[in-house]
């Protein structure tokens, strides 16, 4: 998952990501380091937050 790079392109904080998902700032980080993984809707609820496809969750961020 790309989470964290596409974060970071958008000049977000784990903090911002979490409060507006309703989650902890540490379940974004261990989502961003691989250590858990994540259900279809929580990814659903990430890429709708960040404005971009699951593709681009999942496989990768793509300027356009």
């Amino acid at each position: 998952m790309n989470l964290k790079k596409i974060r970071e392109a958008k000049g977000m904080t784990q903090r911002e990501v979490a409060e507006c998902l309703k989650m902890k700032q540490s379940d974004i980080s261990v989502i961003e380091n691989g250590k858990k993984d994540v259900y279809l809707k929580t990814a659903v609820k990430i890429a709708d937050y960040l404005g971009i496809t699951l593709d681009e969750l999942v496989k990768g961020y793509q300027h356009y």
